[in-house]
């Protein structure tokens, strides 16, 4: 599975996971499982099945309600992005996530999904190198 950035899309600045298999995709859910609870953190740029794209980092963390939610960009060129949920939207992302791990349905679910609803820099699963 690759992790790209890109600045410069019509939809705005997009992280983009793309091109997983199955296997991957279920492998990024059971990851990001333990953010359901306020207080955890994950470098998805570190899983071993994640490609970063042109040294794209990202720091996941589960925030409690009234925290800093979204994705904040990295201060300095080198620093990672870092993206806030509360433990009840990375239960959705999870959620999300699910019709990409089903290999006997290729396509059923449409080729990406948006996994979050805050503003600013966009975080997109999908199948290819698009949306």
């Amino acid at each position: 599975m690759k992790l790209e950035y890109f600045d410069d899309s019509s939809d705005g600045p997009v992280l983009l996971l793309h091109s997983g298999s199955p296997h991957e995709v279920e492998c990024l859910r059971s990851a990001l499982r333990p953010l359901i609870v306020a207080g955890g953190t994950l470098c998805i740029d570190g899983l071993d099945f994640i490609n970063a794209v042109d040294g794209c980092r990202i720091n996941a963390a589960s925030v409690s309600a009234g925290g800093v939610v979204g994705v904040i960009a990295p201060s300095s060129g080198t620093g990672a992005f870092e993206w806030n949920l509360t433990p009840s939207e990375w239960q959705l992302v999870t959620e999300l996530l699910e019709p990409f791990c089903r290999a006997d349905r290729p396509g059923a679910y449409g080729s990406h999904q948006y996994l979050h609803e805050h503003g600013g820099t966009e975080v997109i699963y999908s199948t290819g190198r698009g949306w």
